[in-house]
């Protein structure tokens, strides 16, 4: 996949839009260091995830083209249920508290999705590629969550734009996965 694929397909796949952070009339210094450091703790995990994406088809003994198969396969699922119920994921996550920082960021940013994101992205351009990315994906996903939203329906409905992407971008990492086995 081109890079600006693999960009769209990392924003997709961590949907921000499906995240929502109640952070109050005025962001204290204590939820804001909380915030930054979910940012970075999944951020981190992220490149590690990379690493051993570079290293994966060796561990397995497999062709790196299977795994592009498994991803757009995991991807193309996530997608799908973010198409079909934006929210309902972020709910059975949260409950009735939306002011709990981490346990809101932190899973959402890390679900099935992402990580095969960051797999494949690691064994495709390797680390350096994937850190900027992931920062970039990561810190743009918790200022998104962080904003207000007035209308839900439009923010909904974006969660659930993003999920047809992923599932478009699923189907091209199979059948690119397919043609390469």
């Amino acid at each position: 996949m081109s890079d600006i694929a693999l960009v769209v397909l990392a924003i997709v796949a961590v949907n921000p839009w499906q995240l929502r952070i109640r952070l109050g009339a005025g962001v204290s210094t204590v939820r804001a260091g909380v915030l930054l450091g979910a940012v970075g703790g999944a951020t981190v995990a992220a490149m590690g995830l990379a690493v051993l994406g570079g290293r994966l088809p060796d561990l397995l003994d497999t062709a790196p083209a299977t795994i592009e198969i498994g991803v757009g396969l995991v991807v193309g699922l996530v997608g799908a249920a973010s198409l079909i119920a934006p929210g309902h994921r972020r709910e059975a996550l949260t409950g009735e508290r939306q002011d709990s920082l981490i346990p809101l960021v932190y899973p959402l940013m890390l679900g099935p999705g992402p990580i095969a994101v960051w797999v494949t992205i690691g064994s495709d351009r390797g680390l350096a590629f994937a850190a900027l990315l992931a920062g970039f994906v990561h810190g743009a996903a918790a200022i998104l969550a962080g904003r207000r939203v007035r209308r839900a329906s439009v923010w909904d409905g974006t969660a659930r734009l993003a999920g047809c992407i992923a599932v478009v971008l699923a189907v091209a990492l199979v059948i690119a996965g397919v043609r390469e086995v």
